[in-house]
């Protein structure tokens, strides 16, 4: 029969035994030690290894700290939340733990919370004379929470510094906002500054996105992009999406377009942002020019990331404003009505623009910044000019017609136009053919109306090339007509001498 736990008329287990669990509960807490020292100099994957090892022994500390890991994404360990929320409701009558569920906590269980505020109360002065760092800013995250009846940021801030003091990074995050903001002591940026970049050198993501922060703003520090991009970069390695969108935005704004592009679709491949699609379009789209930018238009490759982001929000303003804006200045074989398209989805843009949230996007305030009333009135003054050149495009076709008398809209230039629009505008080289002509014709028309006998030579156009064009058109034969037509426009222009 095996032996049985003697245990003494105290409750306590005979000296052996009470010796052995001793020995155990120092290894334990040495093994906890060293999980803190791992956390506290930013090694938080090595720390959470060694967490789990002490939670699957049922280590109260180490569920505390890995549930806090685990909500707040540190050190860029994602996708956890529920295991640590779970970690810090089970963890008995842990302080620490409790205070992290209340100031965390998002639920509507008021028996729960009772619960928690009940324990919190009565035990939290036992964290006041604490020399651990993570129980100091636990004790501080409890008197600044803001929906806290016992809320206190000076004491907030008096716990924040004892932390930061012991070199726990995002207590010194907690000091360096408190003196840019004033929260719980008086305003100074240079010490707001000086906490911040600590913090942001050991690694901490947090402290490296408010500095860079500061530094986009330019207000407690001078601006400088090519900071900001440097503290961006370390939130935005710890999977930090906003951080890695504001690095996009910045590498935009300064016309880097090329390495924005790169970073635009590491997000986009990563997590699909309608941020990172419209970025990528706003740099296809031609709109925003920069000197020897090999990107610039891509009319195509803009449509396919527009679609993307109206997908995910329809009628988003800047979306149309971009795609709209982009065809109606670049695309020259807009027709009638493809134009009036554009105008419709242009305009739709514009009555969105002050309904969209700018906030917390760079991209977004950059191009709500353009797209402004100077920028519509270029866009509308395009516009009008296409909406000239639908009419009359059809240049030396139209000379010809008007020298006989013949309207705008006669039988003869309605069917010339629906080649163009509709056949031509549509075949692999018809694009070019109709750019080169709208560069081409215009100046052979002036010249013929230079001359006297402009009359007769317009009509032997129309004898010559026209005339057989028109018929080749009705009978469907469209790819001869497009060669009879090319070859009149070269021979006029070899005749007239036009560059």
């Amino acid at each position: 029969m095996p032996k049985k736990f003697n245990l003494n008329n105290n409750g306590q287990k005979n000296n052996f035994f009470s010796a052995m669990d001793k020995s155990e509960g120092l290894q334990e807490q040495s093994k906890y030690m060293q999980a803190e020292k791992m956390f506290l100099s930013y090694d938080i994957p090595q720390a959470v290894n060694l967490l789990k090892e002490l939670v699957n022994d049922g280590n109260v500390k180490a569920k505390s700290l890995l549930g806090l890991i685990y909500i707040e994404e540190m050190g860029g360990i994602q996708g956890n939340i529920e295991k640590g929320v779970d970690l810090l409701t089970n963890n008995g009558d842990d302080l620490v733990s409790a205070i992290y569920c209340f100031t965390h906590y998002q639920g509507n269980d008021m028996d729960f919370i009772h619960n928690i505020s009940a324990l919190i109360d009565d035990e939290i002065n036992s964290l006041v004379e604490s020399d651990d760092p993570l129980e100091l800013s636990a004790l501080a995250d409890y008197y600044a929470d803001n929906d806290n009846p016992n809320a206190n940021d000076e004491l907030a801030f008096q716990y924040y510094m004892k932390s930061a003091q012991l070199g726990y990074w995002r207590a010194m995050t907690k000091c360096g906002l408190g003196y840019l903001t004033g929260k719980g002591t008086m305003v100074d940026p240079t010490k707001g500054i000086e906490f911040l970049r600590k913090s942001a050198m050991i690694g901490d993501s947090l402290g490296a996105w408010f500095l860079g922060e500061e530094f986009v703003k330019g207000v407690s520090v001078n601006q400088n992009f090519t900071q900001a991009i440097t503290f961006y970069q370390i939130a935005a390695r710890q999977n930090d999406v906003d951080a890695s969108q504001r690095v996009a935005d910045l590498y935009f704004i300064q016309n880097d377009f090329f390495t924005a592009l790169q970073c635009y679709r590491d997000i986009w491949n990563k997590y699909a942002t309608i941020a990172s699609a419209l970025g990528i379009a706003a740099i296809y789209s031609g709109l925003f020019e920069a000197e020897d930018n090999p990107l610039n238009l891509n009319l195509d490759t803009m449509e396919q990331y527009i679609e993307h982001v109206l997908k995910i929000e329809p009628d988003q303003s800047y979306a149309c404003i971009l795609a709209s804006s982009a065809y109606i200045v670049f695309d020259k074989n807009l027709d009638e009505k493809s134009l009036n398209t554009a105008e419709e989805i242009l305009n739709l843009g514009y009555s969105n623009k002050n309904s969209t949230d700018t906030q917390g996007i760079l991209l977004y305030e950059y191009l709500n910044n353009t797209f402004n009333d100077e920028f519509l009135t270029q866009i509308r003054g395009f516009i009008n000019d296409r909406r000239e050149k639908l009419k009359n495009g059809c240049f030396i076709t139209t000379a010809v017609c008007g020298s006989f008398g013949k309207a705008d809209d006669c039988y003869e230039l309605t069917q010339f136009r629906g080649f163009r629009d509709h056949w031509l505008a549509l075949q692999d080289d018809g694009k070019s053919i109709i750019k080169e002509y709208y560069e081409i014709a215009p100046k052979i028309v002036n010249k013929i109306n230079s001359l006297p006998n402009s009359h007769d030579i317009y009509l032997m156009i129309w004898n010559k090339y026209l005339k057989k064009c028109l018929y080749l058109i009705e009978t469907g034969d469209n790819v001869k007509c497009k060669d009879i037509y090319a070859n009149m426009v070269m021979k006029l222009k070899y005749k007239y001498f036009i560059d």
